[in-house]
C-alpha cells in the first residue's frame, strides 16, 4: 500500500484521506506488518497523524534543498 500511495503523490497524508473514506463505509485498515498502525483504533489514528505531519515536514525540506540545489546551479 504505501508504494501504491507514494506512486500516487500522496502518501501518508493520502493515507489518512482514504482511511477516512474506508471508516465512512464501516471498515477499517489494518496494516499486519506494523502492529502500531491499527486505523481502527484511536493510537493508530493517532500514529498515522504524527508520521503523515513528520512526511509532510520531510517532504518541505527535500523541495526546499532541491530549489536551493537549482539555484545555486543557475549561478555557476
Amino acid at each position: 500500500m504505501s508504494r501504491l500511495l507514494e506512486h500516487l503523490g500522496g502518501g501518508l497524508a493520502l493515507a489518512g484521506v482514504l482511511s477516512q473514506k474506508v471508516h465512512k463505509r464501516g471498515a477499517y485498515i489494518k496494516v499486519l506488518d506494523r502492529p502500531g498502525l491499527d486505523l481502527s483504533t484511536p493510537s493508530g489514528r493517532g500514529i498515522l497523524a504524527l508520521l503523515s505531519g513528520l512526511g509532510e515536514e520531510e517532504r518541505t525540506r527535500i523541495l526546499r534543498r532541491a530549489n536551493e540545489g537549482r539555484i545555486a546551479a543557475r549561478r555557476r
